[in-house]
């Protein structure tokens, strides 16, 4: 298996905690109208 290079290491498409950040806006995204409409705060 080859070890991408240091350089695209670094690109933000090939990080683990951007995946997860990009995850957690878009499900609280989608979440969002639903738990709204039923105010559970």
């Amino acid at each position: 298996m080859k070890q991408p290079s240091a350089s695209a290491a670094l690109h933000l498409d090939n990080q683990l905690c951007f995946a997860l950040h990009s995850t957690s806006l878009l499900m609280t995204k989608a979440c969002k109208p639903l738990l709204q409409s039923i105010g559970p705060t």
